[in-house]
């Protein structure tokens, strides 16, 4: 999310990340109120049941965010919060009882190498 980028502290590391989206073809989603709405309902789901802490919110608006637009894959170095499979389970559940069906993978960008070989 841009603004998580535009939120970091350290200054070198935000222009780095803003000049990936500038020098790469990265889509940006956008979204309706409606939309939004849903994923801040389903993000707070995940923060409620205990999945994602409440201090890592920006982590449950990716998921959120990712499973209301349907994503295949949410890459991610955080094994504690994201990409692990405890977690991931237990997000399929919640997407499940609240009618999302896509199977989104959470992964490394390790394995995102291995599923493009």
């Amino acid at each position: 999310m841009i603004t998580e980028i535009l939120a970091t502290a350290n200054k070198e590391k935000r222009e780095q990340l803003l000049k990936v989206i500038e020098n790469y073809p990265i889509d940006l989603l956008e979204y309706q109120a409606k939309q939004e709405q849903e994923i801040q309902d389903l993000s707070q789901q995940y923060i409620n049941e205990g999945i994602i802490p409440r201090k890592k919110e920006a982590d449950a608006l990716h998921v959120g965010l990712s499973t209301v637009f349907k994503i295949d894959y949410l890459v991610s170095w955080n094994y504690k919060h994201l990409a692990n499979i405890n977690k991931a389970n237990r997000i399929r559940i919640v997407n499940l009882e609240n009618n999302y069906t896509h199977d989104l993978k959470i992964i490394t960008p390790i394995e995102l190498i291995s599923y493009e070989s």
